[in-house]
């Protein structure tokens, strides 16, 4: 149960953080000009990706440090 919970909350993590900054960035810019839409990729691939994993590899970092309380306690 507890790996469901981590799987689950790995893919909203992930894809939350991609959301979030996507739409701050659409925001940011209230008019897209042509050449901030032929960026957009760019943007995506260069910044908000990379901040995804590092969002989602600290989320998981933090599980692994949890765990041992975890089971700790279950004992």
């Amino acid at each position: 149960m507890l790996i469901l919970l981590w799987i689950v909350s790995f893919f909203t993590a992930f894809f939350l953080t991609i959301t979030l900054v996507y739409f701050l960035t659409l925001l940011h810019a209230k008019h897209p000009r042509p050449f901030h839409q032929a960026c957009e990729l760019t943007v995506y691939v260069s910044f908000i990706y990379p901040l995804s994993l590092l969002v989602t590899a600290t989320f998981l970092f933090i599980m692994m440090l949890i765990f041992p309380f975890y089971w700790l306690r279950g004992r």
